[in-house]
């Protein structure tokens, strides 16, 4: 791709047409919203919202890179709905091992789903790109909003909104089969619930113990008061092993660096950018520069030097 203009104050951004209202109509949905998009060889896969007469459903489209035209199509249907509008959703897709890709999904404010295995609520799950055969990664996630597969240290890292506070940075260290990948949602958060909600916790005393405590596996980092955590990106820069971790609340990249076993955190930094929200966070190797996507504005920024 011609990457000419990232060093310009302006970027020569075309508006690639497609077809997703026309899908939309065709099945007689809604469109609520785009949650990601993700770019893997020639084809583009999206995360998307939308409601019909059964709800409110979160499903992936896939189309073939075409700068003329992008057709999407169905890729992965979930089957599953939620009757009223909420911002728990997940939707993060990310690239993962042997043909497949990655994507997480929120708890819809379905507090039974994320425990269950019948539900993909609360879930990161893995689909296969050909077969489009699906298997679930981990349960007991709230909002998994950042989700990064090293394939160095074959672990999966994500990032989850808490309730309030509890911010939660994920490692899912995959050759690890001692326990179970539950990380614990709504049974443990290292955040309280929310004045409305007292009584769901108080009734079924869940975060009454730690992760741990509930044999869960915890946070390697969390955050209260939130920071309304978003995308992570995580690299080897020199011997060390480096997290950058965007948020919305606190308009800051994160930088974490960890030891070499990915489990203790021995230095943090932070960016911090003015009156900004960041959505999105992503590495260009080629370039050694990180695109951040800004909401206020909106606008793409290009970040260099970054330790």
């Amino acid at each position: 791709m011609k990457k000419k203009n990232i060093n310009k104050d302006k970027l020569n951004q075309k508006e690639i047409p497609n077809n997703i209202d026309d899908y939309i109509k065709f099945k007689n949905k809604k469109l609520i919203g785009i949650r990601d998009l993700f770019f893997d060889e020639d084809q583009l896969f999206i995360s998307i919202i939308h409601k019909d007469e059964k709800g409110f459903t979160i499903n992936v489209l896939k189309a073939k890179y075409n700068l003329e035209k992008l057709n999407f199509q169905p890729f992965f249907i979930t089957n599953e709905y939620w009757e009223n509008y909420n911002i728990f959703s997940g939707g993060r897709l990310e690239k993962f091992n042997k043909n497949k890709i990655l994507f997480s999904i929120g708890f819809a404010w379905n507090y039974e789903a994320p425990q269950k295995k019948n539900s993909f609520l609360g879930k990161i799950i893995s689909i296969d790109k050909s077969s489009k055969k699906f298997e679930i990664i981990s349960i007991g996630h709230r909002n998994p909003q950042g989700l990064y597969f090293s394939q160095a240290n074959n672990a999966i890292i994500n990032t989850e909104h808490g309730p309030y506070g509890g911010d939660e940075i994920n490692i899912n260290f995959l050759n690890d089969k001692s326990k179970e990948k539950n990380f614990g949602w709504p049974i443990s958060s290292t955040g309280k619930p929310y004045p409305g909600e007292k009584h769901i916790f108080e009734k079924k005393n869940w975060l009454t113990k730690t992760h741990e405590q509930n044999g869960f596996i915890g946070p390697i980092k969390s955050y209260t008061p939130a920071i309304g955590i978003s995308e992570i990106f995580f690299r080897k820069v020199n011997t060390k092993n480096k997290m950058y971790v965007s948020s919305l609340r606190a308009g800051s990249i994160y930088i974490l660096d960890l030891d070499n076993n990915l489990k203790e955190i021995v230095d943090e930094d932070r960016l911090f950018f003015n009156e900004q929200r960041i959505r999105d966070l992503e590495y260009d190797s080629e370039l050694d520069v990180f695109f951040i996507l800004f909401e206020y504005t909106p606008s793409v920024g290009v970040l260099k030097r970054i330790s």
